[in-house]
This record gives structure tokens, C-alpha cells and sequence, in this order.
């Protein structure tokens, strides 16, 4: 009797032993948290896959300024001999003076023409600041001539004057009583081109002596004279004058001397 209810005491124990033990998880309970991280990996990849794109998005557009064309600076007026060294002259005519010359292998900046376009005014090929004129028949003009400017020929004027008298001294013995002395006047006028020029003599003694007009065809030089005879004399140094009063002023002097001995 007391066996039996040793063994129902057992098996009691027993069954509730056997309801206190943990249940073992399933295969499907164990792989639930590596679909986690796949998940979570997943996002990851995703995001990054916009920023790639967003990247190509902001890659700068070709430029659309558009290209301007250089201008071309118009080139300096030049002339040239066409075959020998030619002349440059005061005026364009050669009817005025030669200036300069423009050698074979040189050329002259053009600065301007004849009103009748047979002529180019250019730089002086000596240098400085003058200019002078060279036939357009005769050399080869090059550059930009569409805005050169004609313009009138230059006027013409002297560029010097000489005198003298003959004799430079007459001696009327000791009384100065002999026959009124005669003297020479001989002016050489050069002018650069051709003018009309007003022209008179003076004397110490007799003061200005009459007007004359000389028409200068071209360049050159030109004489002028007259026989003098004072209506005055004494013993003495005497002056007398070629004056020019156009187109141009300007006088020369030279002297006479008159001895009583």
C-alpha cells in the first residue's frame, strides 16, 4: 500500500518537472534575425544609389557664350618706288622742290593726295616732321587708302636771298669831287615752288628805292639787280638792302664804301 503510493508521489513529481522545462525554438524562430540584417543592409543600398544619380544631375552644362569675331585693324597707307628712287618734292607737281628722295627698298607712310589724285603727300623719308610730295605714277601705294584725304598744294615761298654790289668801294680822290660814283646791286632770290613776289631795294643814302613784282614760274633761283647811283655822296660806309615783302618778309644787306683819298 505504501508502495503504491510512493509511485504515485514519483510519477506526480515527475509530470510537473516535465511542465517546468523551456520549449525548443523551431528552425523558422532561428532564422528570423538574419532576414533582419539583409534588411537592413538593404536601405543602405538603396540611398546610395540617388546620390550617384544626383551627381551626374549637377555636372555643369557646356557654355553658350558666344564666339566674337577679332576685327582686323585697317594697315597704314604706304608707297614705294616702283622701280627707281624717286623725288619728294615741296608740292605735288614738279614744278616744286626737291626735298628729298625716296630710295629704292624704302617706303613713306601716305598722308594724303592731290585734289586731282596724281600726287601722295607723305612723311619725309629724311625724317622729322615735314612732309613732302611724291607722283603716284611712280611708285606702288599699299594699306588701307579708302579715308585718305585730298588737299590742296602747299603756297609756295622763298627760301633765301643773297646780295652784293660791285664795286664794294669807289675812291674820288682827296676832294670827293669826281664824277658821282656808280655801284652795282645784284639779289639772288630762291624760292621752293612757284609765286609771285613783291620786291624793292634800299639805300642808306636814298631810302627805299621803287616796287617790283617777279613771277616765279617754278622752283629756283632768280635774279634781280639794279644800277645805283647816289644822288648823295660823301666819304663813308654805306649799307643797302634787297627786301622782300611777299609772299614772304625777309631782307638782305650788304655794303659799299666810298673813299676820299
Amino acid at each position: 500500500m505504501k508502495s503504491n503510493r510512493l509511485l504515485i508521489v514519483l510519477l506526480i513529481a515527475a509530470l510537473m518537472l516535465a511542465c517546468n522545462l523551456p520549449l525548443v525554438p523551431s528552425a523558422q524562430a532561428t532564422q528570423q534575425p538574419a532576414a533582419s540584417e539583409t534588411q537592413s543592409v538593404a536601405p543602405a543600398t538603396e540611398t546610395t544609389q540617388p546620390l550617384e544619380t544626383a551627381t551626374e544631375t549637377l555636372m555643369p552644362l557646356p557654355s553658350q557664350t558666344p564666339t566674337i569675331a577679332p576685327t582686323s585693324t585697317p594697315s597704314v597707307p604706304m608707297a614705294t618706288p616702283l622701280k627707281d628712287a624717286v623725288n619728294c618734292r615741296f608740292g605735288p607737281s614738279t614744278l616744286y622742290e626737291q626735298v628729298a628722295a625716296l630710295l629704292v627698298g624704302a617706303s613713306a607712310q601716305i598722308l594724303a593726295k592731290s585734289v586731282d589724285g596724281d600726287w601722295w603727300q607723305v612723311q619725309n623719308p629724311s625724317g622729322g616732321s615735314e612732309k613732302c610730295w611724291v607722283a603716284a605714277s611712280v611708285v606702288v601705294a599699299s594699306g588701307n587708302l579708302g579715308g585718305i584725304p585730298a588737299i590742296a598744294a602747299p603756297a609756295a615761298f622763298i627760301t633765301s636771298i643773297k646780295l652784293q654790289v660791285t664795286p664794294t668801294s669807289i675812291n674820288l680822290g682827296l676832294s670827293c669831287s669826281g664824277p658821282a660814283p656808280m655801284f652795282s646791286i645784284k639779289g639772288i632770290i630762291h624760292v621752293n615752288g612757284p609765286l609771285e613776289i613783291k620786291w624793292h631795294f634800299e639805300t642808306e643814302k636814298d631810302g627805299a628805292l621803287p616796287i617790283h613784282t617777279l613771277n616765279a614760274p617754278k622752283f629756283g633761283d632768280y635774279d634781280v639787280s639794279y644800277d645805283y647811283m647816289p644822288t648823295v655822296w660823301s666819304k663813308g660806309i654805306y649799307w643797302v638792302r634787297l627786301v622782300i615783302t611777299s609772299p614772304n618778309s625777309m631782307f638782305e644787306e650788304a655794303k659799299y664804301e666810298i673813299k676820299c683819298s
